[in-house]
């Protein structure tokens, strides 16, 4: 399915977003967590961060309907990010809401921008019970966890995903097309 040239239908965005981009979210799970990579390549521990940050950018322009960078008059890239993070992760995992901050300027933006985190960090392939915690100011994420709470998030924003397809609240079928179409213009 993945993108008609015409505005999505309220079953095609959940269909998308159940199916479609759940696949991105499975495959690298698989590849950064359930396949043990050859030695001399490796454990990927940016990558699978970088792209659910990315992910939380995508998706929060889909759910806030604003997929505009800030000198185009749009939140920009950052705060969809946060807006993602802070109402549809947070939902699925309300630790996300104590880490938010720490998550976007150690991780996203250091990721996104120089492709390492800025400052120091602590990342692991899985670990559940540090996942989100914040030791000597450092906050841990546990990849595994990282992805299955992306699932989660995903599947959370596509049962809460309603036909609204007048106002642009954040949620709205009509938010969701107008965030993908502001992406398309870029």
């Amino acid at each position: 399915m993945w993108y008609p040239i015409r505005d999505f239908t309220l079953s095609e965005a959940k269909l998308f977003l159940r199916k479609d981009f759940a696949k991105v979210v499975k495959r690298t799970k698989y590849l950064y967590v359930e396949t043990k990579p050859r030695e001399n390549i490796g454990y990927g521990f940016f990558e699978p961060i970088l792209l659910c940050l990315c992910w939380c950018d995508f998706l929060g322009a889909l759910y806030t309907g604003d997929g505009r960078g800030v000198r185009d008059g749009g939140i920009g890239n950052k705060k969809r990010s946060e807006v993602f993070i802070n109402e549809v992760l947070t939902a699925v995992n309300s630790n996300y809401g104590n880490v938010s901050d720490d998550l976007i300027k150690v991780y996203r933006n250091g990721t996104v921008h120089a492709y390492a985190p800025a400052g120091v960090f602590d990342i692991r392939v899985s670990d559940a019970n540090q996942h989100l915690k914040i030791n000597r100011g450092v906050l841990t994420i546990s990849i595994e966890h990282l992805l299955d709470d992306m699932m989660k998030a995903i599947e959370y924003f596509a049962k809460i995903l309603h036909r609204d397809s007048k106002s642009l609240n954040k949620g709205s079928l009509a938010a969701f097309n107008k965030g993908r179409r502001e992406l398309e213009l870029k």
